[in-house]
This record gives structure tokens, C-alpha cells and sequence, in this order.
């Protein structure tokens, strides 16, 4: 994980690879948080297609959800009040603040 603090703009990069039970290779997942344009982008690769997500607030309550079936998928975060939340997608859990 990398983080740039900038005050302004703060861009938080992950970047996770799994084996699911369910498949064969690898899942491969690529992160990008951009707090200064409240989106979260979201890279899969092709063998983990389609996808499920959804977003979780601190009380475990869903937020944002959704269906994936291209590689890159852009989420908006601007109905969302500051806070920590958490990505939940293919079995991992990804937990970051806006």
C-alpha cells in the first residue's frame, strides 16, 4: 500500500491478489481512493468476471452496492459523509477512510 498525504489530495493505492476456492487462477485486484474527487476505482482482471461489490459503514450497514462486469469500475463516493467504510468483493474485505 502506498499513501500520498498530501492535505489536498490524498490518494490511497492497494493492490491485493488472491486464489478463490471457486477459481482456478489467481484474482487479482487494484484499488485507487481518490479523496479529492471522492471516487473509488476499482481494476479486476478478466478470470474474476463478473463481480459483486458493496460498501459498509462502520455499523455494518450497506451504503453503496453494486455489479461489476468490466475490468475497471468507478464508484462515486460523494453521498457518502466522512468515515471509515468498507469494500467487500469476491470474499476480501477492504477498509478505507474518506
Amino acid at each position: 500500500m502506498i499513501l500520498d498525504n498530501n492535505i489536498l489530495h490524498s490518494t490511497t493505492y492497494i493492490e491485493k491478489t488472491f486464489k478463490s476456492s471457486s477459481l482456478m487462477s489467481s484474482v487479482i485486484i487494484n484499488l485507487i481512493l481518490i479523496n479529492s474527487k471522492r471516487t473509488l476505482s476499482i481494476e479486476f482482471n478478466s478470470e474474476s468476471l463478473p463481480v459483486s461489490w458493496f460498501i459498509t459503514d462502520i455499523q455494518g450497514k450497506i451504503v453503496l452496492s453494486g455489479m461489476c462486469c468490466e475490468n475497471l469500475l468507478n464508484i462515486s463516493l460523494s453521498t457518502l459523509t466522512c468515515g471509515t467504510y468498507t469494500l467487500r468483493t469476491k470474499g476480501e474485505r477492504f477498509i478505507f477512510e474518506i
